[in-house]
């Protein structure tokens, strides 16, 4: 929102509100909007909720979870969050085999264009996806078309699972589930990066059923309804 449509929300004058919003902004708490004169929430409020006991509890029940399907699938996974326009990897379990591939913690991806990011995206409301899209796509300088990233979008959400191949490795095939809040909205993406071996232990169709799984009992340690 401008300055003033905030101030008239607050039922205060824009001279009254304004020195606190530049110092939300510069302390990082807002960012500049789609148009200069307009304010957003960034991602600060979020960093401050990981040090809050409802995230901790959320990695404490996935862990766990996680390591439980690395051994099933012998292969490694991880869990993401939004984090300034991208996805942010906040757990990692390795593969129990002798060879494996992992992604470190800490390590960010494109949230328009990974199958972490393409997962919090579909399983977001119309709404906040759509703002979710127009960031991210302009922070990246996207090219691609709204429209297709879209309808891609659709498709993961009714598939329930995103598989593609990696953008970044050869040989890797990424699969994806969310991890849904009490509204149906991805609070993380629980994501398999499966690396491709001469004698895979574990079909494609098996390691999809692991995962959906594995999410569905993360969802309900976390106390989220089950999703059909």
């Amino acid at each position: 929102m401008s300055l003033a449509q905030i101030g008239q929300k607050l039922g205060r004058t824009s001279g009254e509100i304004f020195r606190m919003l530049a110092a939300l902004e510069r302390r990082g708490y807002l960012a500049r909007g789609p148009r200069p004169e307009q304010y957003q929430l960034t991602n600060m409020l979020y960093e401050l909720a990981h040090r809050h006991p409802p995230v901790k509890r959320l990695l404490a029940h996935a862990l766990p979870i996680m390591e439980d399907l690395a051994r099933d699938i012998r292969q490694s996974c991880h869990l993401a969050v939004r984090h300034e326009n991208e996805a942010l990897i906040v757990a990692q379990v390795d593969c129990p085999g002798f060879t494996g591939f992992s992604v470190r913690v800490g390590a960010h991806a494109p949230l328009v264009d990974s199958c972490s990011g393409r997962v919090l995206l579909a399983f977001q409301t119309p709404e906040t996806r759509s703002v979710w899209l127009t960031t991210a796509m302009a922070q990246a300088g996207q090219s691609n078309s709204r429209a297709a990233v879209e309808s891609l979008l659709q498709e993961i959400r009714q598939s329930g699972v995103n598989r593609q191949p990696s953008l970044v490795h050869h040989g890797i095939v990424d699969f994806g589930a969310p991890i849904l809040d009490h509204d149906g909205n991805a609070l993380a993406a629980l994501t398999v990066p499966s690396l491709a071996t001469i004698a895979a232990s574990v079909g494609e169709a098996e390691l999809v059923q692991h995962l959906r799984q594995s999410a569905r009992q993360l969802i309900e340690r976390i106390g989220s309804p089950t999703p059909a």
